[in-house]
């Protein structure tokens, strides 16, 4: 049986504050975008995906998310969609009551 996800939570790029980590709940489904990804498991969230061209992280940093988030899907910078566009194609394949982005 496929677990239903209720609410996907996307961390895009942008201007982030440590609230947005109060915000996200255990059940989330969590997608980092980019960089995003990083500061997620910098803040002690791991996403369940990890979503973007990683063009705004640094060889080290994008390391980092391959060792901890479990899913990595890694696009050319040379794309016809922005990461965050990417990043909400895959929320809305797993088809969830609802969509929150931060970023």
């Amino acid at each position: 049986m496929i677990k239903q996800i209720h609410r996907v939570v996307i961390v895009a790029n942008g201007k982030r504050k440590k609230a947005i980590i109060k915000e996200i709940q255990s059940s989330d489904y969590v997608i980092g975008v980019d960089r995003a990804a990083f500061w997620l498991v910098e803040q002690g969230v791991v996403p369940d995906v990890a979503v973007g061209d990683f063009d705004s992280c640094n060889a080290w940093e994008f390391e980092e998310i391959k060792k901890n988030v479990p899913n990595v899907q890694s696009f050319s910078p040379e794309k016809d969609f922005t990461d965050t566009e990417l990043a909400l194609g895959v929320a809305l394949k797993k088809k969830p009551h609802e969509i929150v982005i931060f970023g």
